[in-house]
């Protein structure tokens, strides 16, 4: 019984480096590396709170946080028109 065991052991320290060298890549081309983009940081005041937090991040994601915000307020803006009477 103690003779299986250290046979097991064995056979998987074995056979654990040929696993992970059958799991490499042989691609020897090297990505070039991307430029950091510069992050920009604002600090916004969420509703319902006094406290400012500060968030960066960079000029796409300014972008798609701005939109998201259009996005919203014309949301709000067509469900309260939506919702009034209009003098009735």
């Amino acid at each position: 019984m103690k003779n299986g065991r250290v046979l097991f052991a064995f056979v998987c320290l074995v056979s654990f480096p040929v696993a992970t060298l059958a799991q490499v890549s042989t691609d020897v081309t090297v990505a070039p590396a991307k430029e950091k983009e510069k992050k920009t940081c604002r600090q916004l005041m969420p509703t319902g709170t006094i406290m400012s937090s500060r968030v960066c991040n960079t000029a796409a994601g300014w972008q798609k946080f701005e939109a998201n915000g259009a996005a919203g307020t014309e949301d709000f803006r067509r469900a309260t028109l939506m919702s009034t009477t209009r003098g009735k």
